[in-house]
């Protein structure tokens, strides 16, 4: 007759599995915050974005537009297209700052200019008075803004 040999059954009960999951979401948690922290610390300074040419601009005294859109809202396609046609004859005398709102990393700039919609362009004379226009708008308006930026 085979002899029966008595095994040891490793931990399973269901404290120690929770454990070891609260543990590891712990873990989770904190490198998630940890990480979120720095991207949204580097996004802020990060050369090239828009943050960093808005702070420039303005530190320059130079006429812009912050211009809020995303890259898949109707009105928001049909202000790109507009900008894109009327930009080019201001784009030596006005800075075209392009937020689209779905990146983290503009987050600061949607936050310090209070964002509720979108379309929404932000027009910033050397003063630093901004005029704010929210939704499509007629090439029309869009030139009359660009002219008063540009001529001031």
């Amino acid at each position: 007759m085979p002899r029966r040999t008595a095994h040891k059954r490793p931990p399973s009960s269901p404290l120690w599995l929770t454990l070891i999951g609260i543990g590891l979401i712990l873990i989770g948690l904190y490198l998630g915050l940890k990480l979120g922290r720095q991207s949204r610390i580097s996004a802020e300074f990060e050369p090239g974005s828009p943050q960093d040419v808005y702070q420039q601009a303005l530190r320059a005294g130079q006429p812009m537009l912050v211009f809020f859109h995303s890259t898949d809202c109707h009105s928001c396609m049909v202000m790109m297209e507009r900008v894109a046609e009327v930009y080019p004859s201001y784009a030596a005398k006005v800075v075209l700052v392009d937020v689209i709102v779905s990146e983290w990393r503009n987050r600061p700039l949607m936050e310090q200019f209070g964002l509720r919609a979108i379309p929404t362009m932000v027009f910033i004379d050397r003063t630093g008075k901004a005029t704010t226009m929210v939704g499509p708008i007629e090439v029309e308006q869009l030139i009359a803004a660009f002219e008063a930026l540009s001529t001031e």
